[in-house]
C-alpha cells in the first residue's frame, strides 16, 4: 500500500501506529491508495 500511495513504507508504518503525523497530502495519497475518498478514509 505505501508503495502504491508513493510513500516510504516505514513512514506508512509510523502513521498505522501513531508515531508519525501525516500530512494533508500524504492522507490523500493513502486516499487515493486505498481507493477511497478523503472523506471517508476519515470516517
Amino acid at each position: 500500500m505505501a508503495h502504491e500511495a508513493g510513500l516510504d513504507r516505514t513512514y506508512v508504518s509510523g502513521m498505522e501506529r501513531q508515531i508519525r503525523h501525516p500530512t494533508i497530502t500524504s492522507v490523500e495519497k493513502v486516499a487515493t491508495a486505498l481507493g477511497v475518498t478523503f472523506g471517508q478514509l476519515l470516517d
